[in-house]
């Protein structure tokens, strides 16, 4: 569920996953990392730092070129460097948008803010599906946040910058391309929201995977805020974008609170 390019969505950034907001006392099972260079890690708590990459991305790299942009708009991830996830009633919650925890294999929900542009907020989940250089490949759905500094103030605007944006900074392969298969309003729990879908065909001879679903959806969860649906499913796991699909059917609407 990643969408790369060549950026800072390679970053190996340390977060905790803690729960907040009605969590319940046992937290979900660890499950197995999908973070490359690590076979068969020791179960993970909540709120136990663990070194995370991006969705789908390399873990080896650690050099950064310098942000794309996507018009006058820097695709730049948000500067934060702590924000807790929220996981409530076995859903994350994040941007005024909720959805349903993935179990194991899945990774526990952790910050997004290391890689992903233009989010104020964000809780991901990913698992690896395939082996990339020194790092690894992986799936991932994300709840979050769009950053207020965007200049995007309607969810179709919003989806198209933001769909612009992971493609330029999540995909670091030898060469990618896009194709738009879905581009139409939604609505979620009757508030207006934009869906932008594409296929992404990748052609690295150190990657199997070859194409790649891309999904966003940006909904008006209240006023003045714009909650984002991120997905990135590889081909080699159409099981997965069937969860990505039933996912996308069970966004809810909730509450926003503070910076969540």
């Amino acid at each position: 569920m990643a969408v790369l390019g060549v950026l800072s969505l390679l970053l190996l950034v340390a977060f905790g996953a803690s729960r907040v907001g009605g969590a319940p006392d046992s937290p979900v099972a660890a499950s197995p990392s999908a973070r490359a260079g690590r076979s068969s890690p020791p179960p993970r708590a909540s709120g136990q730092a663990a070194p995370t990459p991006g969705p789908s991305r390399s873990a080896g790299a650690t050099t950064q070129a310098p942000a794309p942009s996507v018009g006058k708009v820097a695709c730049l991830p948000a500067d934060k460097a702590s924000e807790q996830v929220a996981v409530s009633n076995d859903r994350v919650v994040s941007g005024g948008l909720s959805m349903p925890v993935q179990g194991a294999p899945w990774d526990e929900p952790f910050n997004a803010l290391a890689g992903i542009p233009l989010v104020s907020a964000g809780a991901l989940q990913s698992v690896k599906v395939a082996d990339y250089k020194d790092g690894g490949w992986a799936a991932a759905l994300m709840v979050g946040r769009m950053r207020d500094d965007v200049g995007a103030s309607t969810p179709q605007a919003a989806a198209a910058l933001m769909a612009s944006c992971l493609e330029k900074t999540q995909y670091t392969v030898a060469a990618m391309s896009r194709r738009d298969t879905v581009n139409r309003a939604v609505t979620v729990d009757g508030r207006p929201g934009w869906t932008v879908e594409a296929d992404l065909t990748l052609n690295d001879p150190d990657l199997t995977v070859s194409h790649e679903l891309m999904v966003v959806t940006v909904v008006q969860t209240s006023p003045g805020v714009l909650g984002v649906f991120y997905a990135s499913i590889p081909a080699t796991t159409p099981d997965y974008t069937g969860l990505a699909r039933a996912t996308q059917k069970a966004l809810r609407v909730v509450e926003v609170t503070g910076s969540v």
